[in-house]
């Protein structure tokens, strides 16, 4: 083996998409939490959602306490779905596939 560093057993192979998705799951979860419990980040998506769905309406119209209850189910269960597909374009390349390449680049040099 060349002098190189191996690679942690958490930042490679099966234990590292592991760890990805469970802090990608994690974060998924903190998020949706904070949404719902944090009275300003509620308020601002209630908002938000309210007036993306009813653009015509005026400004701080009342919203129904349904449409509430169908704002809080969408931060449930759409909102943030996005979180864990985003971390998982960071699984590949395995650091570690580039052993091979890396222990014949390390004799050839041997070889000068």
């Amino acid at each position: 083996m060349s002098g190189r560093a191996a690679t942690p057993p958490e930042l490679a192979g099966v234990a590292y998409e592991r760890r990805v998705r469970q802090q990608a799951q994690r974060l998924k979860a903190e998020l949706i939490r904070q949404t719902l419990d944090d009275i300003t980040s509620w308020k601002r998506a209630v908002d938000d959602k309210w007036d993306n769905l009813h653009p015509d309406l005026p400004f701080n119209s009342p919203i129904p306490p349904a449409e509430v209850a169908q704002y809080r189910e969408q931060v449930r269960t759409r909102d943030y779905e996005w979180i864990v597909p985003s971390f998982e374009r960071f699984l590949v390349p395995d650091p570690d596939d580039l052993n091979p390449a890396l222990d014949a680049l390390a004799r050839i040099e041997g070889m000068f």
